[in-house]
């Protein structure tokens, strides 16, 4: 499979599927998922947790941009 951040080809077992909006900020599967190898997987993980350590508070629409912005940004 392929990563769609990073376009690498890896075995399917070593791509997951990412919530475009994680779940623990109210996201559902409804908001889109995306495949990512296991590195960009960690590499959004950190934006993300910058976000929530920093307090800072984003609408749905902004984050979903937030990480669009990221996987487009190769």
């Amino acid at each position: 499979m392929k990563c769609e951040k990073c376009g690498m080809l890896f075995p399917e077992n070593e791509i997951e599927e990412y919530h475009i909006f994680p779940k623990e900020y109210g996201g559902t599967d409804a908001d889109g998922r995306i495949q990512l190898c296991w590195e960009c997987h960690q590499g959004v993980n950190g934006i993300h947790r910058y976000i929530k350590n920093n307090l800072f508070i984003f609408t749905k629409e902004e984050f979903k941009k937030i990480t669009k912005e990221w996987l487009n940004d190769s």
